[in-house]
């Protein structure tokens, strides 16, 4: 958490985290151990269920379902101290519009001095060296493959199975 820590000024009990595609809730719950309060989303049902099923001893934490475009309708303006969108979930939006609208969405919630980080992996090395995929990531809780296809023709890259 020192990622996050160096990024505020204020007392970590007494800042608001978003978590911006927050799959299970592993960091969403890691988070929630020092800050005063964090709201995990994420587009995934079955991800978001698990969160909630993990979460549920923590009183200063929630998991929502929610579009990361719809920031805007889902909270009021100046709602968070920082938002964190990890773990490459940038990559999910479809165009150079929809980021737009994401950075302009998180900008509206998040308070004066807010912060927002993020983090994308360097994709252009992956299609320009034709990775198929990067090491897979595995302990005795999680085994995380990320293999990728590149379509040319859509511009896109695909994680597999596609």
């Amino acid at each position: 958490m020192i990622l996050l820590d160096k990024n505020h000024p204020q007392a970590k009990d007494q800042l608001s985290i978003l978590d911006i595609g927050c799959a299970i809730g592993d960091l969403s719950m890691e988070l929630a151990k020092t800050y005063q309060k964090v709201i995990g989303i994420d587009l995934d049902k079955g991800m978001i269920d698990q969160a909630i099923r993990k979460g549920k001893n923590y009183k200063n934490l929630e998991f929502h379902l929610q579009n990361m475009l719809e920031l805007d309708t889902a909270f009021e303006s100046n709602s968070f101290d920082i938002i964190a969108c990890f773990g490459n979930t940038l990559v999910h939006l479809n165009s150079d519009d929809e980021v737009l609208q994401f950075f302009q969405n998180a900008k509206a919630v998040l308070k004066k001095d807010g912060k927002l980080l993020f983090q994308i992996i360097n994709y252009d090395r992956i299609i320009d060296q034709k990775i198929d995929h990067l090491p897979t990531i595995e302990n005795d809780v999680i085994k995380f493959e990320r293999n990728y296809k590149y379509h040319p023709h859509r511009r896109k890259l695909i994680l597999k199975p596609y």
